[in-house]
């Protein structure tokens, strides 16, 4: 029973991404869930329309990733992304999220697991979040899996407006850490002009909040600080960057707050996530995994043996 589930929801994935493929689309919703977890062992309903329903203009938070795989990072993320209002509750009467894959990345070959196995351990993911969420507070939230085949953010950012997916006038807001900010700041991904003019017309209306990235090449969450006040008083000028972005709040850093376990020790990539696995050391993964990956995502890499 469990095989015949997991060879069901790669067949599904696999067929969604081979259709997408042979289509004209840059991005497509493949599956939709709303309030009711799933696990690996049970049936679940696929839809690809459930975002038609949506009429309202409450934000839309995106996730961007590549999910190789989802981690406790990614779940922080969302439960502190203001998706949930001070008091745990659902804060709009239609909260979205959507979990974004995509199929070409501007920085990465592909890797390690596939894309069916990806977007299943979105799947996971999503059960897990929704466990995370007291059970009388999931009854709004509905989460969307996506596809998009523009590898650059910029263009993701008008792939997704332009897609009449969602209503014209929702304001989508982008949960980033501040490594892909950095990289979404660098001219040198804005051909031929090399110049952060792209970016304009997308963040006069939707917003980046920015996760810390401590402990790495990316400096002190104070040097992360001094990264966006430099953008606040001109040191993007000469580039097209906009003061504005900084000063409305545009482009905002945000801290998890009240959080256990965020040491630099728990803020593990999916790289290295991958390589513990690689290494093969029983106590490692023992000890390691646990913390770092949700529980039906941890179990889908160990029934299908990833990153071995």
């Amino acid at each position: 029973m469990l095989r015949q589930c997991i060879e069901s929801r790669l067949s599904y994935y696999q067929q969604s991404l081979s259709l997408f493929s042979a289509s004209s689309h840059k991005f497509k919703i493949v599956h939709s869930i709303s309030n009711r977890p799933a696990s690996i062992n049970s049936s679940s309903t696929y839809s690809s329309n459930g975002y038609e329903s949506l009429k309202t203009a409450a934000p839309l938070y995106i996730l961007d990733a590549s999910f190789n795989p989802p981690t406790v990072a990614h779940m922080r993320m969302i439960l502190h992304s203001g998706l949930f209002a001070g008091n745990g509750s659902i804060a709009t009467c239609q909260s979205r999220l959507l979990l974004l894959l995509a199929v070409k990345n501007a920085d990465k070959p592909p890797q390690r697991a596939s894309l069916d196995h990806r977007l299943s351990m979105m799947e996971m993911f999503c059960s897990d979040l929704l466990l995370n969420i007291p059970e009388n507070q999931r009854e709004n939230l509905k989460i969307d899996i996506g596809i998009i085949s523009s590898p650059y953010f910029v263009d993701k950012m008008n792939t997704i407006e332009a897609s009449g997916l969602y209503p014209p006038d929702m304001e989508h807001i982008y949960l980033i850490g501040f490594d892909t900010l950095a990289r979404i700041m660098n001219p040198q991904y804005y051909p031929p002009n090399y110049t952060l003019e792209k970016l304009q017309s997308p963040l006069e209306k939707h917003r980046f909040l920015v996760f810390y990235r401590p402990g790495d090449k990316y400096g002190s969450e104070s040097e992360q600080n001094t990264y966006l006040a430099d953008i606040a008083n001109g040191s993007l000028d000469a580039v097209a960057g906009q003061r504005d972005w900084v000063r409305e709040g545009r482009i905002k850093l945000h801290e998890v707050s009240n959080c256990t376990n965020c040491d630099n020790e728990n803020i593990i990539s999916s790289t290295k996530i991958r390589d513990i696995i690689k290494q093969g050391d029983e106590k490692l993964i023992k000890t390691s995994l646990g913390k770092i990956l949700t529980v039906c995502v941890h179990e889908w890499i160990g029934c299908n043996r990833l990153y071995i």
